[in-house]
């Protein structure tokens, strides 16, 4: 591994930072200190849309913000969606950010330290997997010297194995370079983390310690705000309720002793009520879903018995003389690593035609990844109307609506241009509206905010149906109570 930068002192300063898109804050008078030698990894969390990534485009200087901002240290982003191009070799594109060919052994370093092997060097960019390009993305910037370095949602689409690779990486890496790391899974903050930071209502809050420290903290913080909210409520109500009977007591008799005591009570209520506003705190809970269990008489809803699963493109045995059956209360885990065809798995596995029993009561609700039970050419708005089937009502109702989903700013988007933690809101608000047996569902927490993958985790604890899914989220797994895992050794299904 080539030298990695000297140790300096980093230090991210942010005060009154505001970004604002057509009038919406997104940043309001944003105030954050970040020390490299107190907290070499810092893990950023928020409700997909709080303002993480635009945070990120500013400290990397792709987004201009009014505020101080001082950075000491060389920012690199590794953004969600890059630019590579397809059609070079990792050499040839690598070899852009070294000083010439004897050179060369510092990327062949790096492509190993990211167990990459150097077999690939003549590989063209565009064959690569989804994280092995973003391997050489994490290889690029490491070449730059960044010594700041902000990975926004790195371990979306990549395996338990790679992710566990990427977090001790990270840990030993963070000796001299200072993490920024924007993500939704808990595992790995709880892995990496010194210190979290959460983005919420344009305000940054700093929590030391990992993210199941920070539940803690950050549960008796709310449980303080509620309680100083309670008894500003009590004391605003009590005084509002004395001015109240006063006024009209003096509206009855002429007594200027109780008009002044009425005035001097009005300028209490104006410092301490209106002066020392509490606001209510946030709910936090975000949508509720209750997906419903469609009734079957037959414990067995489908099974087939040795049978090859083919990959249709190319005619390749992914499993050979599979056999497996799911029971209505199973929840099944598909565990295996990327690239072995998980997804091509549950296409083939529960084609009718292909089964060697079906349920006459079998109903099938799929959440994938390319949300194809979506009509996604319509918009937000339609989507709504739909879904609540509403008939008559005005702007106000749909804006209610709207805001339980927090898409009252693109409610005259089409499906197809939301981020994919929106869509994938939408489509498990649509699964609650109908009744199923059986839930398939492919990386269903990919690119979700922590408040709702807490939601859909409640609601799939509490569905009484069958579950299979592909995740490489350890701790939804967990909060689903999966008793089922199905892998593939030597292209034969081992259920466990």
């Amino acid at each position: 591994m080539p030298k990695l930068p000297k140790k300096q002192p980093r230090h991210i300063s942010l005060s009154s930072l505001t970004y604002t898109i057509d009038q919406n804050s997104i940043l309001d008078n944003l105030t954050l200190s970040l020390l490299h030698h107190k907290t070499p990894v810092v893990g950023i969390i928020g409700y997909n849309g709080a303002g993480k990534s635009t945070l990120a485009k500013i400290l990397s200087g792709q987004l201009k913000a009014s505020g101080n901002i001082y950075i000491n240290g060389d920012v690199g982003y590794m953004q969600q969606e890059w630019e590579i191009p397809d059609t070079v070799s990792v050499r040839a594109y690598l070899s852009n950010f070294i000083e010439g060919d004897r050179e060369e052994y510092k990327i062949i370093a790096i492509l190993d330290e990211l167990n990459l092997d150097s077999d690939c060097m003549d590989q063209m960019i565009g064959t690569m997997s989804w994280w092995q390009k973003r391997k050489i993305q994490l290889a690029k910037l490491i070449l730059q010297d960044k010594t700041i370095l902000i990975m926004d949602e790195p371990t979306n689409h990549i395996d338990h194995q790679t992710k566990q690779r990427l977090a001790e990486w990270i840990t030993t890496a963070s000796d001299r370079i200072f993490f920024l790391v924007i993500s939704h899974d808990r595992d790995f903050l709880n892995d990496i983390a010194h210190a979290i930071v959460e983005i919420h209502n344009g305000k940054a809050v700093m929590y030391e310690g990992n993210y199941d420290t920070y539940t803690i903290q950050r549960a008796i913080n709310d449980q303080s705000q509620q309680r100083q909210f309670a008894e500003y409520e009590k004391k605003r109500k009590k005084m509002e309720a004395w001015i109240a009977t006063m006024q009209e007591r003096a509206s009855r008799v002429d007594n200027p002793t109780l008009g002044r005591l009425i005035q001097a009570r009005k300028k209490i209520y104006e410092r301490e009520i209106v002066g020392k506003a509490i606001a209510k705190p946030d709910d936090y809970t975000g949508l509720k879903i209750e997906i419903g269990v469609k009734k079957s008489h037959h414990h067995r809803l489908c099974e087939r018995t040795n049978q090859d699963i083919i990959q249709p493109d190319s005619g390749e045995i992914l499993i050979k003389q599979c056999s497996a059956t799911i029971y209505q209360w199973q929840k099944i885990l598909l565990s295996w690593p990327n690239g072995t065809g998980k997804t091509t798995l549950i296409k083939r596995l529960l084609r009718h035609e292909h089964m060697d029993y079906r349920s006459p009561q079998l109903d099938i609700g799929i959440c994938d990844q390319h949300m194809t039970a979506m009509n996604i050419d319509i918009t937000v708005s339609d989507f709504l109307i739909e879904l609540h089937q509403l008939v008559r009502f005005g702007p106000e109702v749909l804006n209610r609506i709207a805001d339980q989903y927090r898409l009252r700013d693109q409610l005259r988007t089409r499906l197809k241009n939301l981020s994919h933690g929106q869509k994938v809101r939408l489509r498990f608000a649509q699964l609650a509206r109908k009744t199923y047996n059986l839930l398939i569902l492919d990386e269903p927490t990919n690119h979700l905010d922590i408040p709702t993958k807490e939601r859909i985790e409640e609601a799939l604890r509490q569905y009484t149906g069958a579950i299979v899914v592909v995740s490489h989220d350890s701790y939804f797994v967990r909060e689903i109570m999966v008793d089922t895992v199905w892998e593939i050794k030597d292209k034969k299904l081992v259920v466990m």
